[in-house]
């Protein structure tokens, strides 16, 4: 990968960040995150192509090309990612924006990997967002749409990154979508970090949240928030 993703363009923000998962056990789930923009924006395309043959993905990657136009249009000048753990669950990653302003038009674009991802689109705005799929028309910042691959001739999964916090302000309402998602011990704690670090009435701290769709419901939320407001729940013994 280095001469793919060596930065050689000002428009590159950096060349590799190293992340891995830490446990008490120790640190497990090494991955690398290159930046798309290495070679600029006219090339990112050209370099992903170029990385998903070398790793093996060149017939996902075509399948993309048949399947997800609309994906392919829109690639992100954002990261590529590889897990670099040796198993079958590895994973390839790149990211696509959508900008689709329906949700009939997004759960038809992802329904293309399978139905389940499709009616898990739907279900992901439905759940999160106020104004549901009509969350989509709004001004604002888009969705993403990460295209995950592991071994095969097309994408293993697919993962919706939803604005959480541009489609649900409130942060109460946050806390009543988040409900039948989580479990009991999560959602405790959760409202302990919506509620307990803002003195007025709280705002949705999260300003994204993940699923993977490619299952028969919606699976484990990821959810994002700023480093400055860790800090300051850390601040609050939260």
């Amino acid at each position: 990968m280095r001469d793919l993703f060596a930065p050689r363009s000002d428009q590159a923000a950096f060349g590799m960040c190293v992340a891995a998962t830490v446990r008490m056990s120790g640190v497990a789930d090494p991955k690398v995150y290159f930046d798309t923009l290495a070679s600029g924006a006219d090339a990112n395309r050209r370099v992903i192509g170029a990385a998903m043959e070398r790793l093996g993905h060149g017939a996902a990657w075509r399948w993309l090309q048949r399947h997800d136009p609309e994906g392919m249009a829109r690639l992100m000048p954002a990261f590529f990612a590889l897990d670099l753990h040796d198993s079958p669950r590895a994973r390839t990653k790149f990211y696509t924006t959508v900008d689709e302003r329906s949700g009939d038009a997004l759960q038809d674009r992802v329904g293309r990997l399978s139905p389940a991802a499709g009616r898990g689109a739907a279900d992901l705005l439905e759940a999160l967002s106020t104004d549901g799929s009509a969350s989509l028309a709004a001004p604002g910042t888009r969705p993403t749409l990460c295209w995950n691959m592991t071994e095969g001739e097309r994408p293993a999964d697919a993962t919706l990154y939803l604005p959480f916090r541009s489609h649900t302000p409130s942060g109460r309402e946050a806390l009543d979508r988040l409900r039948p998602l989580v479990r009991p011990e999560h959602l405790h704690r959760l409202t302990r970090l919506v509620t307990d670090v803002q003195d007025e009435e709280p705002v949705n701290p999260f300003h994204w949240a993940a699923v993977k769709l490619n299952r028969s419901a919606l699976g484990p939320l990821t959810l994002y928030v700023s480093a400055e407001f860790v800090d300051r729940a850390s601040g609050a013994g939260t």
